[in-house]
């Protein structure tokens, strides 16, 4: 997920992912110095459904981008 570096990003990221009923098993947040920006990985324990995305998408003005990528054994 690529974001803005704001305060309150991911929690609002994570408060979608809590609603959808999705564990967040690992999560690594980058930021950029001097960009304002930042892209945060996150591996949940199922698949992220288009619904979840598009959620995702509304609630967090914030977030630049998102790229689901399915676990191999998925």
């Amino acid at each position: 997920m690529r974001h803005l570096d704001r305060v309150g990003v991911l929690a609002l990221v994570l408060d979608v992912l809590k609603e959808a009923d999705l564990s967040v098993k690992e999560m690594e947040n980058m930021v950029f110095d001097d960009t304002g920006s930042a892209v945060a990985s996150i591996t949940l324990d199922r698949n992220l459904e288009d619904e979840t995305m598009e959620r995702i998408r509304k609630a967090c003005p914030n977030v630049l981008g998102l790229l689901w990528v399915a676990n191999a054994e998925e």
